[in-house]
């Protein structure tokens, strides 16, 4: 039974003693890649909220469904957290609003301009958030080595995608932002605040250009995820401690 004042004392006022720093938390928001990743780990079904432990190879990591907006993943990443992880992926879809942006490119956020509601009950010091740099880095790396190409950029996260009016989009375009996504800007404040690390990789789904184009059915769009994934899986592997436990 949970003791505790408010969910804000539960969450500050026992953290465990047991930290798994060596073990990489994957919160995939794409379906098809968190069913994936469960049977790759041996897990039966992707737990919500509380993260489970297994093996990509012989890397122990643990996996959690996010769910889907920001505060789902930040309340998915709390209570992680709070369970002593401290290294965060995550791999999801955005809109690309670049003028060259394609269906099917990998995005690699190293910064977001928040336009949702979960980061401002957090800090004051936004709108923009960073990534982890070593871990973006790292993500880089790995998609290098497998010849994935990786875009990186701003992106902009709203609440909101059927208020992506067009006014708005040239706002952030014009503001340097490369994609649109529902989670970014919520994981990077909370991860600094909570002195965690935390990036990841969006798929760009559909365009937002001269009108909108929807591509989560494409080929393009396909191969990109798979591409992504074994990107993301690349670098939960090196991230991974060998013995449970260890850090």
């Amino acid at each position: 039974m949970v003791r505790a004042k408010s969910p804000s004392h539960h969450i500050l006022q026992r953290r465990t003693s047991h930290l798994r720093e060596r073990v990489p938390v994957l919160m995939p928001f794409l379906r098809g890649s968190h069913e994936l990743l469960a049977r790759r780990i041996g897990i039966e079904k992707l737990p919500h909220i509380i993260a489970s432990e297994g093996r990509l190879g012989r890397k122990r990591v643990a996996i959690v469904n996010p769910g889907f907006g920001a505060p789902a993943a930040v309340l998915t990443f709390e209570e992680t957290f709070r369970r002593g992880y401290r290294d965060f992926l995550f791999l999801g879809a955005c809109g690309g609003l670049s003028k060259d942006s394609r269906i099917g490119d990998i995005i690699l956020p190293v910064e977001a301009i928040s336009e949702e509601g979960t980061s401002p009950l957090y800090t004051t010091s936004g709108p923009r958030f960073e990534a982890n740099a070593e871990l973006a880095t790292l993500l880089e790396s790995v998609a290098k080595d497998m010849g994935t190409e990786v875009r990186r950029g701003l992106v902009w996260t709203t609440d909101a995608p059927y208020m992506e009016t067009p006014g708005k989009i040239k706002k952030y375009r014009r503001r340097g932002a490369i994609g649109v996504d529902m989670e970014t800007s919520a994981l990077f404040a909370v991860a600094k605040l909570r002195k965690a690390r935390v990036a990841g990789l969006l798929v760009v789904s559909d365009l937002l250009h001269d009108e909108w184009i929807v591509g989560w059915n494409r080929k393009a769009y396909r191969i990109a995820e798979d591409r992504a994934l074994n990107v993301f899986m690349g670098a939960a592997t090196r991230l991974g401690s060998s013995k449970k436990g260890e850090f």
